[in-house]
């Protein structure tokens, strides 16, 4: 107990400073009084007491003195200015979209051709791929960049204070699209800039072994990366109740560290304690990889304490590991104390430290004999432990975020069994791919499985319309009341009683896994899930159907084609790569990867940016493009890709024909040798104008040509017929002419645009065009109606679309 008095003065302390203007008179006074109880009465209560006054002083004096000796942040008292500012890249660099967020500690600002020394930090949103000079580069943790642009004030959104969110980690200043000026390579610390290299391969080996949503999903588990997630994906587990599951914390740690210590103690046995040292090398290993989240760091910590407990020979009180881990990261960072995911990770495992023994005793208890089996008693285990973290942290959730799941508990019951099996194999399909990229992607089909199990358990519990409840008015007070009254009944069942670390998962009588199960459970679930995918994989039929899909990606084009062959044609990639791998892993089937034809329309962003992952994940067969040459950094990068991987290039001009296989081909219409000479190089009237064939049905896929263009097809005499016709320009003013109508004249027509844009395409002059072309209930539409895909046999087709 005097542990837990003192720790809890400490975060108590530490708490009060940041939250009120207690003043270092009071400090000395409450200190003084600690001692003097100390030295009347050393002992009983009153030591307990004592204890507690000066954690209470020491966790006080540590914040107020740390903001006395804090360096001023300069750089926030340039917020509106436009300067060039110099710092060190200080954590991982998220990409989001086209947009690459930075978060650089400045050493130096200059305002007016004036450099001085600043202190502060800054986030920094870049264009990706960064361009600087005439070239692309890429940027990591411990670059020092040199960046010019205006500094604004983080930005407050209806639903998240993010302003606040980024001052509590030291940074009040932002800027927003800056000019990249100057780069030195790697000037951080060596060892973290080694764990982010070799974090970024095992990143890159998930992203070729996997498609979207499961590498996005795979990356969340493995490696702390949630970038990759679409909205779509973080919604849906948010309503499911299980978002926690995405994010790296107690729970995963916890079943790598049981899996380890079994497969350690097999290994090496228990003389000497050397498998507890191998154990806490891959926990402190695998938490720098997964980025030393607050989360990560501490279940780091706590299963270290848990370790050491067991290197002594006797297992330590939970509770007081808990509080002392909690003390010793507040005491490093004390504004944690204030973040919501330090609360709920902190509560829940308190719950199950304090509340799954009792519920686990109880419901063996009342399930009888069958609750004595090895599956009942696992079964009981992983629901008390679920119930007692949810019953700790929803008031919380409901307190940040103004609702919460009611179905959270089944829906962890039933992901949490693949999770061994997912972090396991996942891992070795990173580890794997490293070294062999076919050997990663056989592994990762199994880690396919359970991954596309996690999100099936997500989009059926999110499904259903009494999924969650919102809240409007829960206050500090409502806290208060609840885990007063929660502390109370705790207090009255369960003082004195010890508790393990880390509840069911970890038990130091098996120094392996609860309910993560045996190494042979793992294996044997692995050999499963192979059978099931090698028989599902055979009974697939190939069909005589020839499938285009006009992907929603946006303000842009992007086109899949899949023929009767099976092979794969790829057409313009949108704006944005994150967008088009998700509609990628949506439209093709897990294992097929290859992409046997990409072409580019036109070197314009909306078209080419999304195929530059493409390029980075996926075997590529030929390269068909224009020939001309874009200035954006996107382009500039899709060359260098180009010539990194090895891909073959062509250039398309009129007359081109490839054939697909199983009676489709493809051919090129336009341009005709020179390009066209009325616009010189004007990337849109050059762009590439193919038509695709199947039988008696056919599909016209123009880019992005105007009125120049069609003009000049159609003076030529060009025969441009076509079933299904792609709408040029998404529906621009400038294109859609009433000759070229005429002359393609299609029965359906699509247009690739983006809702709400900001060209305002399709305008009403062209959807009127069109409606009389083909009718209105055959004029499709990506920014209302999704996704569309039309599917012939030759002779029919039939259209779907997503919404």
């Amino acid at each position: 107990m005097r542990q837990f008095a003192a720790a809890g003065g400490l975060i108590f302390g530490l708490a009060l400073a940041q939250w009120s203007d207690y003043p270092l008179v009071g400090l000395t006074l409450v200190a003084g009084s600690g001692l003097v109880a100390l030295f009347l009465r050393p002992g009983g209560p009153l030591l307990l007491a004592s204890l507690f006054l000066l954690g209470f002083t020491f966790g006080a004096a540590r914040v107020q003195i740390g903001e006395a000796l804090a360096p001023a942040d300069t750089l926030s008292l340039l917020v509106g200015q436009t300067v060039e500012v110099t710092g060190i890249v200080a954590e991982d660099p998220f990409l989001k979209g086209t947009r690459l967020r930075v978060r650089l500690d400045i050493e130096s600002v200059a305002v007016e051709g004036e450099t001085r020394p600043a202190h502060g930090g800054l986030i920094a949103w870049l264009r990706q791929p960064v361009a600087l000079g005439q070239g692309v580069v890429e940027v990591g943790y411990g670059d020092r960049l040199r960046l010019a642009g205006r500094l604004e004030a983080p930005p407050v959104y209806p639903d998240f204070d993010y302003r606040g969110y980024l001052a509590q980690r030291g940074v009040r200043a932002a800027i927003f699209q800056p000019e990249v000026v100057g780069l030195d390579r790697s000037v951080g610390a060596a060892p973290l800039r080694w764990v982010y290299e070799l974090r970024d391969g095992l990143d890159a080996s998930l992203q070729r072994a996997l498609a979207e949503p499961q590498a996005g999903l795979a990356r969340a588990l493995l490696l702390g990366r949630r970038d990759g997630l679409s909205p779509e994906v973080n919604d849906v587990f948010a309503r499911a109740g299980i978002a926690h599951v995405l994010a790296i914390s107690g729970l995963q740690v916890g079943v790598l560290l049981g899996i380890v210590l079994a497969a350690s103690t097999a290994l090496l046995g228990r003389q000497h304690g050397v498998h507890l040292l191998v154990a806490l090398l891959f926990l402190w290993l695998y938490a720098l990889l997964a980025g030393l989240s607050p989360s990560v760091q501490r279940a780091a910590v706590m299963g270290g304490a848990y370790l050491l407990a067991l290197a002594s020979g006797r297992q330590a009180s939970g509770g007081l590991i808990l509080l002392l881990a909690g003390a010793f990261l507040a005491s490093v960072t004390p504004s944690i104390l204030g973040e919501a995911s330090f609360q709920l990770s902190f509560l829940a495992m308190a719950g199950l430290v304090y509340l799954a023994p009792l519920m686990a005793s109880y419901f063996e208890k009342k399930a009888g004999p069958a609750g004595q089996t090895a599956l009942g008693r696992s079964l009981i285990q992983g629901s008390a432990a679920t119930l007692a973290a949810t019953v700790f942290a929803l008031p919380v959730v409901a307190y940040h975020f103004g609702a919460v799941s009611l179905v959270g508990l089944p829906a962890t019951l039933l992901v949490l069994p693949a999770l061994p099996v997912l972090l396991v194999v996942g891992g070795l399909s990173a580890l794997a791919g490293l070294a062999a990229p076919g050997l990663g992607q056989a592994l990762g089909w199994v880690s396919w499985l359970s991954l596309s199990y996690f999100l099936a358990v997500a989009q059926g519990f999110a499904a259903l319309p009494f999924a969650s409840f919102a809240f409007t008015q829960i206050g500090a007070f409502h806290l208060l009341i609840y885990y007063g009254i929660l502390a109370f009944l705790l207090w009255w069942r369960v003082l004195g009683r010890p508790a393990g670390l880390l509840g069911p998962v970890v038990t130091p009588a098996s120094g392996g896994v609860g309910y993560a199960g045996s190494a042979a459970l793992i294996a044997i679930a692995v050999l499963g899930m192979l059978g099931v995918f090698l028989w599902w994989s055979a009974l697939q039929p190939p069909g005589p159907y020839l499938q285009v899909s006009i992907l929603d990606v946006g303000q842009g084009d992007a086109i899949l084609v899949q023929a009767p062959s099976g092979r794969r044609l790829l057409l313009d990639g949108g704006p944005d790569p994150a967008v088009l791998d998700a509609r990628l892993g949506a439209e093709l089937p897990w294992w097929a990867r290859r992409i046997d034809l990409l072409l580019l329309s036109h070197p314009q962003v909306d078209h080419l940016a999304g195929l530059l992952t493409v390029l980075e994940r996926r075997p590529i067969g030929l390269v068909v493009e224009t020939g001309l040459e874009g200035e954006s950094a996107a382009y500039l990068r899709w060359r260098e890709l180009m010539e990194e991987h090895g891909v073959g290039r062509a250039v398309g001009r009129a007359g081109s024909r490839v054939d697909l296989g199983g009676g489709a081909f493809l051919e090129v219409i336009y341009p005709e040798g020179p390009l066209l000479a009325a616009t010189g190089a004007d990337l849109n009237n050059n762009s590439l104008v193919v038509r695709l064939t199947y039988g008696d049905v056919s599909f016209l896929f123009p880019g992005d040509i105007e009125g120049d263009a069609e003009r000049d097809m159609v003076a030529r005499g060009l025969f441009l017929g076509a079933t299904v016709l792609k709408v040029p320009h998404h529906g621009s003013a400038t294109s859609s002419t009433s000759a070229f109508l005429q002359a393609v004249s299609p029965r359906a027509a699509i247009v690739s645009a983006g809702g709400g844009n900001r060209f305002g395409h399709p305008t009403d002059e062209v959807i009127g065009r069109l409606e009389s072309a083909v009718g209105a209930s055959r004029l499709y539409r990506t920014d209302r109606d999704g996704t569309v895909r039309f599917q012939t046999d030759g002779r029919r087709f039939w259209v779907e679309t997503e919404r």
